[in-house]
Parts: C-alpha cells; structure tokens; sequence
C-alpha cells in the first residue's frame, strides 16, 4: 500500500505525539509520500512548531519520502479547477492528489474540498484517523489507542464538525 499525505495528517498526528504510527506504518509494509510543497508548509512555515522538527526527522531517516508529482498537466488541471471553482485547492493538496493518482496510492488528506476533488477525479482518499485505522487492522493498535489517538488529535487542534466527530465515535466504537 502506498499513501501520500498532505500537511494536516502530518501537522495533527504528530502534535498529537502520534509520530510513532508513521514507523509502525512502515514496518508493514506501508510507503509513506509527500511532496515538497507540502514539506515546506509543515517544515519552513511551521518551523517554530515542535512538529515540524518531528516531521523533518522522519523525512530525513526515510520513514517519509519527498516525491514530486512527475504529471505535470494532470498538476495544471487540478490548479485549474481550484481557481475556478468552489473546490479551492492550496498547492500541497493538488501536489497530493496528483502524486497519489501517478503512484496509484491514497491521499490523505482532512480538507474537505481536496477530498471532493479527490473523488471526482478518480483518486482514492481518506482522512488522518485512516491511518490509525490500517495500524488497527493490520494489528498494530487496539481499538482503545485508536480512540485514545483520535481524542489526542482533538486536544490539539484538529477540527472536525460536530455531525462528523459523532459519526466518527460511533463507527470507532463498532470495529
């Protein structure tokens, strides 16, 4: 399985102190991508941030990968229809979009205009939680860690509409 993740799974599961689950992704097997736009809205603009540090280490031992996007016209229509549409998208997002749909992989990505983009274009994507989900499947975290991470990410800034956070305790509580 392949991922590429924007800022915000790598901003909130690392604030949370969740940075672990990206060497527990990688010891199943799981390859972890981002791009370098989005590298510098966590590292460079976050530099004042202790996640940023965190995310940097984690690039720099090979547990996340940096990649640029090689599909540069596929790159040019999402810009295009960020700045036309009401689906906006920052650079990071469409850089992650278009990397996950050259490398066959799933986008990770919170914002709900990226997903909507996401969907429409044929590219598989899915929230942070989904990678508490995967370590919970594959038998590296129990159902009570996975609860305990999504709380930690709340705690630490990560939004989520009402409707939704009640949708996502309810489906935490039956897997």
């Amino acid at each position: 399985m392949k991922l590429v993740l924007n800022a915000t799974p790598l901003i909130h599961l690392t604030r949370a102190g969740l940075e672990r689950i990206f060497s527990l992704l990688k010891e199943v097997g799981v390859e972890i991508f981002t791009t370098s736009a989005v590298l510098r809205e966590v590292v460079e603009k976050g530099r004042h941030m202790p996640d940023a540090g965190v995310v940097k280490a984690l690039v720099e031992r090979g547990v996340i990968q940096v990649v640029e996007p090689a599909e540069k016209e596929f790159l040019t229509f999402l810009r295009r229809i960020s700045a036309n549409s009401l689906l906006p998208l920052h650079d990071g997002e469409a850089e992650v979009l278009a990397l996950a749909r050259e490398l066959k992989a799933v986008a990770i990505v919170d914002e709900k205009a990226a997903r909507q983009v996401g969907k429409i274009t044929g590219i598989e994507v899915h929230g942070s939680l989904y990678l508490l989900i995967v370590l919970y499947r594959k038998g590296k975290m129990t159902k009570r860690e996975v609860i305990d991470g999504f709380k930690s990410m709340l705690k630490t800034g990560y939004r989520i509409s009402p409707r939704d956070h009640s949708l996502i305790m309810e489906e935490l509580e039956r897997i």
